[in-house]
């Protein structure tokens, strides 16, 4: 196995690793992106809340589990392009990896732009730091460099 296919199982690896982890503990992942319950309680007075025992009413109206939710839908995303990478790995050529390597990358800039514009500048690195070994492993794998 060459050396790019090598860290290229290491990239696909870690979104499912970060995956698992915000699906267990969608709390810490979401202190991780700067999201503290301080910050999610100041947001509580811009949902509106009804006086009904739905359980939508109720994630509604708490914030913070609203978000731990949306943190393991988030997780889940994670898996599927770990599983969609290391099934290019193990079925496809190098292009296929590395197609599938660059495929990641609109996702991982608009992460990290949705995360700037909602909690401000420099939580937005801890999604592109992702980008740039994407897009060295895929240009050695496609001959770029």
């Amino acid at each position: 196995m060459a050396w790019p296919n090598v860290l290229a199982s290491a990239v696909a690896l870690a979104p499912a690793i970060l995956g698992i982890r915000a699906i267990r503990q969608p709390s810490l992942c979401l202190q991780d992106l700067g999201l503290t319950p301080r910050i999610l309680a100041r947001r509580q007075s811009e949902i509106p809340t009804r006086d009904t025992a739905s359980r939508l009413n109720t994630l509604a109206s708490d914030p913070t589990d609203a978000a731990e939710m949306m943190m393991q839908l988030y997780g889940t995303k994670g898996i599927a392009l770990s599983f969609t990478m290391f099934a290019s790995l193990r079925y496809g050529n190098r292009w296929t990896v590395a197609w599938s390597l660059l495929a990641a990358v609109p996702m991982i800039f608009a992460d990290g732009v949705i995360i700037r514009q909602r909690i401000g500048p420099g939580n937005e690195w801890a999604f592109w730091a992702f980008a740039l070994p994407n897009i060295a492993i895929a240009g050695r794998l496609l001959e770029w460099w």
